[in-house]
């Protein structure tokens, strides 16, 4: 069955900051991913299914349109949740690439390669935009009646988080103490 896309490649690169001469096929790639991966469990897979065909007949039957309500949802919810998980998931196929001589990193001439703690800041910095309309995604389906839309708010993996870890302290005065008194006679032994 033929791969269907919810949104041209042109059409990320005309609303995002990927350049026009960037390789289709690994953006290609990164957006099926993310609406396999991201998309379909997010929405359902029978909603999925239905923009899907939709899509296809669209493009297929002349004079076929999609709904004015899944229009609607596709442009104002899919259509941005797609362009920055696009861009997310191609940033390191972008960045590296393996041949039969191994794992290269992407250098031109005239630019200067990142290294890894930008590369992760880049990404972090769209993965948050990613997660903004993954959250506006969840919270149209939580409120819309469709019975085909399945999606819940457990499907809601988006983390706001500042990035520290704090760990729990666990207080160890009692066995200080308690070591330390054995060491100078003054604790008693019963």
């Amino acid at each position: 069955m033929k791969k269907v896309l919810f949104i041209s490649i042109t059409e990320i690169k005309d609303k995002s900051i990927i350049t026009v001469n960037t390789d289709e096929r690994i953006l290609t790639s990164a957006l099926l991913e993310v609406q396999e991966l991201e998309l379909e469990p997010l929405i359902g897979a029978a909603f999925y299914k239905t923009l899907e065909n939709e899509i296809i007949s669209a493009s297929t039957i002349s004079g076929y349109t999609i709904s004015l309500e899944n229009k609607e949802i596709i442009n104002e919810f899919i259509k941005p949740y797609l362009i920055y998980g696009t861009l997310v998931y191609s940033v390191v196929p972008l960045h590296f690439k393996l041949n039969n001589k191994g794992l290269n990193k992407s250098t031109d001439s005239n630019l200067g390669s990142v290294d890894g703690k930008e590369l992760e800041s880049f990404k972090n910095y769209y993965r948050e935009k990613f997660e903004n309309y993954k959250r506006r995604l969840i919270e149209k389906f939580n409120c819309d009646e469709n019975p085909e839309t399945g999606t819940s708010i457990t499907e809601d993996s988006t983390s706001s988080t500042l990035g520290i870890y704090i760990p729990d302290v666990k207080d160890y005065s009692a066995e200080f103490n308690s070591s330390r008194a054995y060491k100078t006679n003054y604790h008693r032994r019963y």
